[in-house]
């Protein structure tokens, strides 16, 4: 089975879960609707997750309910990669913030939260935690100048980081002049409230530095990289991150 269509499966599952998690009941009917899926698909997804130890009580028959246990808690809660890379990020964000309200819980939950992880998880999270670094806040300067992102480009630009997938972009540099380029996002780098995305720029041949409120479009190229060296792309940026 292709790396894409693990991913969607496993999506699917995580979707599942959330479902039931919404109310008491499903009808096997519904669960399908809702994902899009065969009965025979919804079946199969919850066998499976039944072996994973999630306690999905379902009765025979289409019209049958679905529905997890009562005695499934917050300690049985899964999250996909990006749901956990999503929560550690903004738990760093708020440390950075250095609220004295804050700052001691927040990081006894960051650290505790991939303890928690299956060993398998732990290890994806922990590769994709070495290319997300987090700085101080961005400076007047910065911040007069930005623009929120529009929700399709950081969906493609995230989908291109996770997936180790090329990029073509049109780009507005500080001076104004637009290009386009190809670029590898190998490293998001992050200085509230700006996001940046450092990575290999196919038409400069080097590595570069881009801020994604500029991109004016943004669209996956099919091609995937390999990361490149940490000192290579993040070289003369050390003073100005830590890690996430």
């Amino acid at each position: 089975m292709a790396k894409g269509s693990l991913l969607n499966k496993q999506n699917r599952l995580d979707r599942l879960v959330g479902l039931l998690r919404q109310d008491e009941v499903w009808t096997m009917k519904r669960l399908a609707d809702q994902l899009e899926v065969s009965d025979r698909t919804l079946l199969r997804d919850i066998n499976e997750l039944r072996e994973q130890g999630v306690p999905i009580e379902a009765e025979r028959g289409p019209g049958g309910g679905v529905s997890l246990s009562r005695r499934w808690g917050v300690d049985k809660l899964r999250l996909n990669h990006e749901e956990v890379i999503s929560m550690l990020v903004s738990l760093a964000i708020t440390e950075t913030l250095q609220s004295p309200l804050l700052a001691e819980p927040v990081r006894s939950v960051r650290q505790k939260m991939t303890l928690g992880l299956p060993e398998h998880q732990r290890q994806v999270v922990n590769q994709l935690r070495k290319r997300i670094l987090v700085g101080d806040p961005a400076s007047g300067q910065v911040t007069q100048t930005y623009s929120q992102p529009s929700a399709a480009i950081t969906r493609q630009v995230t989908t291109g980081f996770f997936e180790l997938e090329m990029l073509d972009i049109e780009y507005i540099a500080g001076t104004g002049a637009v290009t386009e380029r190809r670029i590898e996002p190998q490293y998001l780098f992050f200085n509230w409230p700006v996001w940046y995305l450092l990575g290999w720029d196919h038409l400069r041949d080097a590595p570069r530095v881009f801020r994604i409120d500029r991109m004016q479009k943004v669209k996956l190229t099919g091609t995937v990289f390999r990361p490149r060296s940490r000192s290579l792309i993040l070289q003369g940026l050390d003073d100005y991150y830590r890690l996430l």
